[in-house]
């Protein structure tokens, strides 16, 4: 018996006679999904429990950092004296405050758990508006674009092994995205208009673009996404936002920043049922295009009237949103915002309906809930890919 097989045996057996209410060991879901071509991914938390820690290394193939790699909270974390020409350049470069360096050793961590796991990295993101590089605004463009360019190379250097990348992150945003100099462009999906439509897209090519240069010299090719919520729907604004990601992209493409695929946030909820077959359909026009698909931060929120319906309806719902999804051979990625309830955001919020909402994988000592079972026949029905 290799030893790896032996110390999850042993460990089974221990828990079984020390803990009799202990749920067995769920099959592990990254060798459920690699025969079919799919990776399986989670976020790393600062709140990870070892039971988080230990079901990540079981089930997934990737893994990202939770929001920690947000560019106005790494941006000064990442400056070091003399790397760059001017201070000037870098906008504001004031003191770090305690959630940049709080940020920066989440980061850290992470990438320590990656690699002590043999798992890979996958960066989130380069480039959200909402959360843009700090004091940069009033630049001129030169000290703009010198600013993006090193904060990026810095980015890089930090996370150099990543295997994919959310260049860019929700730009569809219910907020106003400020692009720079400060001027403001309302990018809700259904006010995409003339000028700031393109200068926009000449931003996020330069983005895409200068990734894409900073990554060479790594020799490194890693999968580059656009990465948006509110794909997966039936309400008016997924609708749109389906609709006008396309021209985005064509966008990008007709400026030679291509990107490889679009990853579909998937934040799910029984308050507006998610729609698999458009969503699928999506993904397949999608496909048709040359981009793959990655699920990149499925959760589930219930409002049911106890935590047993709330599983009931997450199984349900999530379970026949991906026997549709997962149909689609170019999505390559199947990535959870969390695998554990207790280890989720809604328990860190500490909001009072937590037990309605039902968010994730598994329950108390890595109790696989009634979607595990959904979610391991939605890969197993997959085609290979």
């Amino acid at each position: 018996m290799e030893r790896r097989s032996f110390l999850a045996f042993a460990g089974g057996a221990l828990c079984l006679r020390a803990v009799p209410a202990c749920a067995a060991p769920a099959r592990a879901l990254r060798e459920i999904a690699s025969p079919k071509g799919i990776a399986i991914g989670s976020i790393f938390s600062h709140a990870a429990s070892e039971d988080e820690r230990q079901l990540i290394r079981q089930h997934c193939d990737v893994v990202v950092t939770e929001n920690a790699l947000k560019p106005n909270w790494l941006y000064r974390a990442l400056i070091k004296p003399g790397t760059l020409q001017s201070e000037k350049a870098c906008g504001d470069v004031s003191p770090l405050q305690d959630k940049d360096e709080t940020c920066l050793k989440l980061v850290d961590t992470t990438l320590d758990f990656a690699k002590a796991s043999n798992l890979g990295i996958h960066g989130h993101p380069v480039y959200w508006a909402k959360h843009g590089l700090p004091g940069i605004e009033a630049l001129d463009e030169d000290s703009y674009t010198a600013a993006w360019e090193a904060h990026i190379e810095r980015l890089v250097a930090h996370v150099p092994d990543a295997v994919s990348w959310d260049v860019i992150n929700e730009p569809f945003s219910k907020d106003l995205d400020r692009l720079r100099a400060g001027g403001s462009m309302a990018l809700e999906a259904d006010k995409v208009l003339g000028a700031d439509w393109e200068r926009l897209l000449d931003h996020y090519a330069f983005v895409i673009k200068t990734l894409r240069r900073v990554l060479e010299p790594h020799q490194k090719t890693p999968r580059l996404l656009l990465n948006e919520a509110e794909l997966d729907g039936t309400g008016d604004a997924h609708q749109r936002k389906r609709a006008l990601l396309p021209a985005l992209l064509a966008g990008l493409e007709s400026r030679h920043a291509k990107l490889d695929g679009v990853g579909l946030q998937c934040h799910l909820s029984m308050r507006s049922r998610p729609d698999g077959a458009a969503t699928a359909t999506f993904i397949r026009n999608l496909a048709a295009d040359g981009y793959v698909a990655h699920i990149s931060e499925l959760d589930f929120r219930a409002t049911c009237g106890t935590a047993d319906s709330a599983e009931a309806v997450q199984a349900s719902y999530v379970g026949d949103f991906l026997d549709q999804v997962l149909a689609e051979p170019s999505v390559k990625r199947l990535s959870f915002w969390g695998l554990s309830d207790e280890n989720h955001v809604f328990t860190r919020d500490r909001r009072d309906d937590f037990a309605k909402l039902s968010p994730t994988l598994f329950g108390a000592n890595r109790r696989p809930k009634a979607v595990f079972d959904r979610i391991v026949a939605a890969i197993e029905a997959a085609p290979e890919r």
